[in-house]
């Protein structure tokens, strides 16, 4: 043994404590609206200082 643990072994664990599949799920789709969110506001910044060139 490594002293390492599978994520496949361990995630059950994490699913039951967040609450389930389906509050696993809800919060993976708000992380991922949050990163692009953060992505159009850099790119819409980015845009900003080339157009004010």
């Amino acid at each position: 043994m490594n002293g390492y643990s599978l994520w496949r072994d361990i995630r059950g664990e994490f699913v039951e404590r967040a609450g389930g599949e389906d509050a696993v799920a809800a919060g993976k789709e708000e992380l991922l609206a949050e990163l692009i969110g953060h992505r159009l506001a850099e790119i819409r910044r980015s845009r900003r200082r080339l157009g004010s060139a």
